[in-house]
């Protein structure tokens, strides 16, 4: 388990003597400090967007930002803090704002659960917040939920999904800025944390209030108070500032003590502040449509209280979910620890059933959502897990764990069957059975389509002879088929499947083509059977399709026997016998013509379709050829449309 943030038991240590503000001061803070001690992010820096940021920039001048609030005497700065992020993150497209209120008496954490009374003055942090609203618990409309009125109403629904929140390093330095910079530029106002004390709220050495200007020197790592970085000035002079910084450049900082206070509710911070963004800084961004997903599967609504490593920067992370309905699933949701860390997610029936790998890539510090890249059909009551394979560069504990945490996350639960980690993804513990984690499980997350179908219906495959006379026939020449595959369902076609003369299942691809040959050899002679189906991703197989065709390589062969006398004008007899080798129908086709000694054809005769191979058989016609002499001539055909080599041949006297 990763070590407990010093600041985090220091606060637990000195809640007992007394509630976080005594309600003396004008304005109240609110911001306590988090279990996990994120100053490691200022050695693993996250990739940037441009290399050099405008020396003045300014949210204001660009309709980004929702109109100031008052939080009064409260400690729910950090409630104001969070919705002015994601509210800004919105505009000016999108001009919602959402309720504080509801986060303050919702978030699950300790402060919640002591009652309306006290949760407001009972202080959170940002990663309370982005568990309340990863877990779809809000945020809700403003005009939903007033603020400070110790009651939220039954049955509010989300008004947005969050499903991204930004975790930017502590700076390191008075000009350690662009992070930042590249966040309010990117994304919009960015959550961050100062230590205000009694200056700022009746006015000391540290605020200037003509100027609304702030420049704090005290111990460096005290913070008390939740904010929003809306801009910067990097030429702002140091004589705004009470007591002169050693350069000039300053932050625009948004507050949530009405509009009065400050410069409209605006003040300026020295870049040289001791205490101010040298913690956790964060930007609540990706607010997307409620309707994006239907089911969050999850058993952290607490998010990420702790962290659990092997000590290496990878390991593994699983948790073992049951579908509550028939559903897609399509994306999963989970912490990364440090900027740049990998991924890669797998998904199947159980843990020791094969994964399937539904994507991979890097991921920013902070909550973050990724798509499968092929959803996967769920039915109700069906186990299925999701796992991803974590890497944090730098950082031994690289799987966020949920966990009950005194004077914080007391309410945290867990039971064995539902968290698992693993060092090489095979062999798999269960979360609980480790010592420090018996009510532990996994920040992770799985998402099903928004209007995810219910696929129960199979595919349709159509084969497609190159020639229309090759199905159910004899074929003396190679057969050539392709196929197409119909979803009907909406999961789509995962695979066609060909079975030839029952040989097995062999899996082909959309549009292959395949060929049964006819090779001169006669070896694959006789009649052929093949079975033709598709499955789908919901796994509806089709019934098999049979087809049968036959190669017929051989010749067949005629013989005249007997010569033939006829009177003109009277009927005459002519004898033959067909042999056809087989495999085909055993019968042959005879076309016999009649021609003079001297080759002129003089008849054509089409007897009875088929005769029996092997039979002697003879055809009668009325004979009005001129009297004289003639010869006939015999060939057979098969059914393959092979004939025969060579025509018999005979007389045929007419007198």
């Amino acid at each position: 388990m990763s070590p407990l943030n010093p600041a985090f038991t220091r606060y637990v240590r000195l809640r007992t003597l007394g509630p976080l503000r005594a309600g003396n001061e004008k304005h109240d803070f609110g911001l306590i400090p988090t279990p996990i001690d994120f100053s490691y992010l200022r050695s693993a820096r996250r990739s940037l967007k441009a290399t050099a940021y405008p020396s003045a920039y300014d949210l204001r001048t660009l309709g980004k930002l929702s109109p100031i609030e008052d939080q009064g005497q409260t400690g729910c700065c950090w409630t104001f803090a969070t919705m002015g992020s994601l509210e800004s993150s919105l505009l000016p497209s999108d001009p919602e704002t959402f309720s504080e209120d509801n986060l303050v008496l919702n978030s699950g954490f300790d402060s919640s659960l002591a009652g309306a009374a006290n949760a407001c003055n009972s202080g959170g942090n940002a990663p309370m917040s982005t568990a309340y609203l990863a877990r779809w618990g809000g945020p809700v409309a403003a005009s939903q939920d007033a603020f400070d009125d110790s009651y939220t109403p039954p049955g509010l629904t989300d008004a947005k999904h969050v499903q991204d929140a930004l975790y930017i390093a502590p700076r390191t330095g008075a000009l350690d800025n662009d992070a930042i910079k590249d966040a309010i530029v990117n994304h919009g106002a960015v959550y961050t944390s100062l230590y205000a004390a009694d200056d700022m709220s009746f006015g000391g050495p540290d605020y200037n209030p003509a100027s609304a200007a702030y420049y704090s020197t005290g111990a460096a790592g005290q913070q008390d108070h939740a904010v929003d970085i809306v801009g910067w000035d990097d030429n702002y002079a140091v004589t705004n500032f009470a007591t002169t910084p050693p350069g000039p450049g300053a932050f625009i900082v948004r507050n949530s003590w009405g509009p009065s206070w400050g410069a409209a509710g605006y003040f300026y911070v020295s870049y040289y502040d001791t205490n101010f963004a040298y913690q956790l800084n964060v930007s609540f961004d990706d607010a997307e449509s409620a309707n994006n997903y239907g089911v969050n599967y999850q058993y952290d609504p607490l998010g990420w209280v702790v962290s659990y490593g092997d000590g290496t920067p990878t390991d593994w992370c699983a948790n073992d979910f049951t579908a509550a309905a028939n559903s897609q699933l399509a994306a999963v949701g989970f912490y990364a620890a440090t900027p740049g860390t990998t991924y890669a997610v797998y998904v199947s029936a159980g843990l020791g059933s094969p994964m399937t790998p539904e994507g991979s890539g890097t991921v920013s510090a902070g909550y973050n959502t990724v798509a499968l890249s092929s959803p996967a059909q769920l039915t109700a009551g069906q186990p299925f897990v999701v796992a991803v394979q974590l890497t944090t560069p730098g950082y031994n504990y690289p799987i966020p764990v949920e966990c009950p945490e005194s004077d914080y996350s007391s309410a945290a639960t867990a039971a064995a069957g539902e968290s698992y980690v693993s060092t090489d993804g095979t062999t798999w513990t269960d979360l609980t059975s480790i010592g420090g984690f018996a009510q532990a499980n996994v920040c992770l997350k799985a998402f099903t389509s928004a209007s995810a179908p219910i696929d129960t219906t199979p595919p349709t495959t159509t084969l497609i002879p190159a020639h229309t006379q090759e199905l159910n026939y004899w074929n003396k020449k190679p057969c050539t088929f392709r196929f197409t595959a119909t979803d009907n369902g909406g999961s789509g076609v995962a695979q066609t499947g060909l079975n030839l003369d029952n040989h097995g299942w062999v899996v082909w691809g959309p549009n292959t083509v395949f060929t049964v040959p006819a090779p001169a050899n006669h070896s694959n002679d006789g009649s052929h059977t093949f079975l033709l189906r598709s499955i789908d991703n919901a796994n509806n197989a089709e019934s098999p399709q049979s087809f049968t065709l036959g190669i017929d390589t051989r010749r067949p062969s005629a013989k005249a026997p007997h010569s033939a006398t006829a009177r003109r004008g009277a009927y005459a007899t002519l004898k033959f016998k067909l042999v056809d080798p087989k495999p085909s129908y055993g019968s042959c086709l005879a076309v016999i013509t009649v021609k003079t000694l001297s080759g002129h054809r003089k008849l054509t005769l089409m007897p009875k379709p088929w005769y029996k191979s092997g039979k002697l058989d003879s055809l009668r016609f009325r004979c009005k050829l001129p009297r004289g002499k003639y010869r006939f001539f015999v060939t057979a055909w098969d059914g393959a449309a092979n004939s025969s080599a060579k025509a018999a041949t005979n007389l045929l006297t007419v007198r």
